[in-house]
């Protein structure tokens, strides 16, 4: 799978967009397919599904909205159908249980699964953790809030599982003065894990998500979530930083083209356009006719020689500039012209 591949290799330059759905379908199994739809058709590779089966473990008789949380449960049989749909769509579908109940479905199917994700309220929960330890499917942290201290222990609790670090806040809207973007290579550089950008800015203005993430491209991040809606601005839950499957699919375009500019970073091999470049660069010439026997003399001390100099030239020689020094005292193996490019067979080995 992609999202395996990724997170096995954090020096990749592929990128992996999921779209998350979180409890936008507010108990609707109808709108929850829609989104489905929607995510297949934005061309993320992934939708996350948001896992409740069994609310009153997780949220308090106090909380005052605790029958509407219940009104967003579907259940197991549910919940496969659904996880069927979008895997008939070709997404991958990522499970991020918030309940024991749900990481016990989570590993029932976890062969239906790319992966599992950690939410934020859960982080350090060590009954989760251990649960989530017996599976073999990656793991995603949000790490949104968290303490070095809290990433570490709940890495050291899941040892041995392929584990990405997905950075992002969740203020709906987020102030992106507030987000600060740096910690991200700061984490992979201290984590050494591949890392993830979680966008919750504005949906008003879906391409400023779409800037962070791809800042956060640059930073390191290569895995990618954004809240997906069918309709921005419908007053959903979590409706503030929804956007449109269309916005994604432009998030991905910019992706794909912040790595075609970043390029590999390898310092140690020119590729064709820079090679392309540098032919501008003035060639090693004869500065007179030279005859053969005759030798490439120096000027003395310093490093010269009346019998060469620098021309710009659309005739390439063979010597680079840096080779300069190695001509002088070598032979002339043929006549030579004045400002011909010195090339490999007029001087003698």
């Amino acid at each position: 799978m992609l999202l395996q591949s990724i997170i096995s290799n954090p020096d990749t330059p592929q990128s992996y967009v999921y779209a998350e759905t979180a409890f936008h379908h507010e108990g609707s199994l109808a709108y929850l397919e829609e989104l489905i739809d929607a995510a297949a058709r934005s061309g993320s590779n992934g939708i996350k599904f948001q896992l409740l089966l069994d609310p009153n473990s997780v949220y308090s008789e106090k909380l005052p909205h605790i029958d509407r949380i219940r009104s967003w449960c579907f259940g197991p049989e549910q919940w496969l159908g659904l996880i069927n749909m979008a895997r008939d769509l070709g997404l991958d579908v990522i499970a991020m249980p918030i309940d024991m109940e749900s990481v016990a479905f989570a590993l029932e199917h976890q062969s239906l699964l790319a992966a599992t994700e950690i939410h934020s309220i859960c982080f350090n929960e060590y009954p989760m953790l251990e649960a989530l330890h017996r599976q073999e499917s990656p793991v995603l942290l949000n790490i949104g809030g968290r303490t070095v201290d809290e990433i570490e222990t709940t890495l050291g609790e899941l040892s041995g599982i392929g584990a990405a670090l997905v950075y992002g806040l969740q203020n709906f809207p987020t102030d992106p003065y507030g987000i600060h973007l740096a910690r991200i290579a700061e984490y992979k550089r201290h984590f050494s894990r591949i890392m993830g950008y979680a966008d919750h800015t504005t949906a008003d203005k879906p391409e400023l998500g779409t800037l962070l993430s791809c800042h956060a491209y640059v930073m390191g991040c290569r895995i990618f979530e954004r809240h997906i809606t069918t309709q921005r601005g419908t007053q959903r839950i979590d409706h503030e930083a929804a956007v449109l499957p269309t916005d994604i699919r432009a998030m991905i375009e910019e992706l794909d083209r912040t790595a075609r500019i970043l390029g590999d970073g390898s310092i140690h091999e020119l590729t064709d356009r820079d090679t392309t470049y540098r032919r501008r660069q003035k060639q090693i010439v004869f500065a007179r006719d030279m005859s053969t026997g005759e030798q490439i003399g120096s000027t003395g001390e310093q490093i010269g020689s009346a019998d060469l100099t620098f021309m710009v030239t659309p005739d390439v020689g063979d010597f680079d500039q840096i080779s300069y020094p190695s001509l002088i005292g070598k032979h002339i193996a043929r006549e030579v012209a004045r400002y011909a490019p010195v090339l490999a067979g007029d001087v003698e080995s």
